[in-house]
C-alpha cells in the first residue's frame, strides 16, 4: 500500500509512544501535498494545538481490517493552522493484530451511548477492547466514538475508543473497539487479570 494511494476522508489512527505510554488519536487524511506529505485533521476532544515533539508516532491504514497497513516514526506537525503528516517510506507495511494479547474480562460496564447504556467489557488489550451485548444497536456504526468505565479488583478502569468491527455470535453481538485514550492504570490492572487466578490470556 502507498501513502499516496489513500483517498481523502479516510479515518486513520495515530498510535503515539512516549517512554511506557501509548496514546491513539483516529484522523481523517484531508488532501496529500505530495507522494509522503498529506495534510490531517485529529478527532479529539479539546481545542488546544497538540504539540508532538519528543514522541514517536505510527500510522495505520485500514481500521477494519486483520491485517491493516502501518508506517513507522512519521512526523506531525502544526503549521499555520493546519496539522501536516509525513511518512519517511511511501510504502505501509502490512501487519497482523492478531500477534497481539487480550485478556479476557466478563466485567459489566458502563458507557456513554444512550442505546448501550451498559454492556459486557468481554477482552481488552493494550490497544483495544471489545462489548458485548445481547441487543442490536443500529446507531453505533463504525467510526462511532464510546466510553466504557468499571470497577474491577479495586481498579476502576475508563476505556475510550473507535467502533472498528462488529459481529455476532449465537445472538450475541460483539462491538471492537480501537483504544483512542490511553488509560494510566491498565497495564496493571491487565499484568492482574493475566495470572491464573485472575484472569485468561487469549490469543487475537
Amino acid at each position: 500500500m502507498n501513502f499516496i494511494e489513500i483517498e481523502p476522508k479516510t479515518p486513520l489512527m495515530l498510535h503515539i509512544y512516549k517512554e511506557s505510554k501509548q496514546l491513539n488519536i483516529q484522523i481523517q487524511l484531508e488532501r496529500h501535498l505530495d507522494d509522503t506529505t498529506a495534510v490531517i485533521t485529529l478527532n479529539y476532544q479539546g481545542n488546544q494545538v497538540l504539540n508532538f515533539n519528543g514522541v514517536t508516532i505510527d500510522l495505520e491504514y485500514g481500521l477494519q481490517q486483520a491485517a491493516p497497513y502501518m508506517w513507522k516514526n512519521v512526523r506531525v506537525i502544526y503549521h499555520r493552522g493546519y496539522y501536516i503528516l509525513k511518512v519517511f517510506a511511501p510504502d505501509g507495511i502490512k501487519t497482523n493484530r492478531r500477534d497481539s494479547f487480550r485478556v479476557s474480562i466478563g466485567v459489566s460496564g458502563r458507557t456513554d451511548n444512550p442505546d448501550l447504556s451498559s454492556a459486557t467489557v468481554r477482552d481488552i488489550s493494550h490497544s483495544g477492547f471489545a462489548l458485548a451485548s445481547k441487543k442490536q444497536v443500529e446507531s453505533l456504526s463504525v467510526g462511532d466514538n464510546i466510553v466504557v468505565t468499571f470497577d474491577d479488583i479495586t481498579f476502576h478502569i475508563r476505556l475510550e475508543g473507535v467502533l472498528v468491527r462488529t459481529e455476532e455470535r449465537d445472538g450475541i453481538f460483539i462491538y471492537g473497539f480501537k483504544s483512542t485514550v490511553f488509560c494510566p492504570h491498565l497495564p496493571q490492572y491487565l499484568a492482574l487479570k493475566q495470572r491464573p487466578a485472575g484472569g485468561r490470556v487469549l490469543r487475537k
